[in-house]
């Protein structure tokens, strides 16, 4: 029976700007090793000089047992992207068993308690957010429920994007994902279905598609349905909750404005718009440690 330990090394993506701050306890002479606490193991950040980045995390647990870890750190990530509000995915889904060397392009299981290779000597970074932050950020994927999966993912995306307009697009794809239509009321259902049989009287098949989509209600009633309960739950009052829904609508519709009418969106935009679905997927309105950072606008006035 295989009674080898292994630790993991998951390698990341992430928005070019961001940084970690902070020493492991372990001495590393080819790695300055960045260290937090990863769910319920020591890990440490890494940055190679052929620009890959990953983590590494000290689980010294069975094979059976790291792969179970491999799944809920892939799991969290997306959501840890959405709490430190910065871009950060998982590089690659594939999965490698090595006792000696590692693929830094793969999901690695090595030997517990060895400094793996071959490795780069980490480079500067730009921007920190202290262990302290990082291991929060971890902790705090926990509580963000699961059904926010799809959207997190997607938010996780954001930051890869150049531009002002895919980022717009992005984040109105995660506000669609959170915000559930509902189905109208009987009397709204009973109407529609006798426009529909007019409509298919005429021979308009076009309006009678168009009629069903109406069963349910508009995208921006249920945006301003969910901020305005999101709002409600965290004691925001009644005016200041209309207020909020009613700018993240006006932001959402800039979506349509730019991909169908050519219009522009800028940074303050996009960076309004990314707070109020962050707000909507971790229920707090505190800015995470980059809030700001790829817009260029200065975390205190990401409101």
């Amino acid at each position: 029976m295989d009674e080898t330990r292994y630790d993991i090394l998951i390698p990341v993506e992430m928005y070019s700007a961001m940084g970690f701050d902070g020493k492991s306890e372990r001495s590393v002479s080819t790695n300055d090793e960045k260290a937090f606490s990863l769910l319920a193991w020591p890990a440490s950040f890494h940055d190679a000089v052929s620009g890959n980045r990953y983590i590494i995390v000290r689980t010294n647990c069975t094979q059976f047992e790291a792969l179970d870890v491999i799944k809920k750190i892939v799991s969290a990530i997306p959501f840890v992207s959405v709490i430190l509000d910065a871009g950060l995915r998982v590089a690659s889904n594939q999965t490698m068993v090595s006792t000696h060397d590692v693929d830094i392009n793969r999901i690695c299981l090595f030997t517990s308690g060895i400094s793996p290779h071959p490795y780069g000597a980490s480079g500067d970074l730009r921007v920190k957010v202290s262990t302290e932050e990082l291991t929060q950020a971890f902790s705090g994927a926990m509580g963000v429920p699961e059904t926010s999966r799809r959207a997190a993912e997607v938010y996780a995306d954001v930051d890869f994007e150049a531009s002002t307009t895919s980022r717009i697009v992005l984040i109105a794809t995660v506000l669609e994902l959170i915000c559930s239509r509902a189905t109208r009321d009987s009397d709204a259902l009973a109407l529609i279905e006798s426009w529909k049989k007019c409509a298919q009287g005429a021979s308009r098949g076009d309006l009678a598609t168009a009629l069903d989509l109406m069963r349910v209600e508009s995208i921006s009633s249920a945006i301003r349905n969910e901020v305005k309960a999101a709002c409600a739950r965290v004691g925001i009052s009644d005016e200041d909750a209309n207020d909020i829904a009613k700018r993240t609508v006006a932001l959402y519709s800039k979506r349509s404005s730019v991909v169908h009418g050519g219009a522009t969106v800028s940074n303050e935009e996009v960076a309004e718009l990314r707070h109020y679905v962050r707000f909507l997927l971790t229920g707090t309105r505190k800015r995470g440690p980059f809030s700001g950072v790829l817009e260029g606008i200065e975390r205190h006035k990401v409101q």
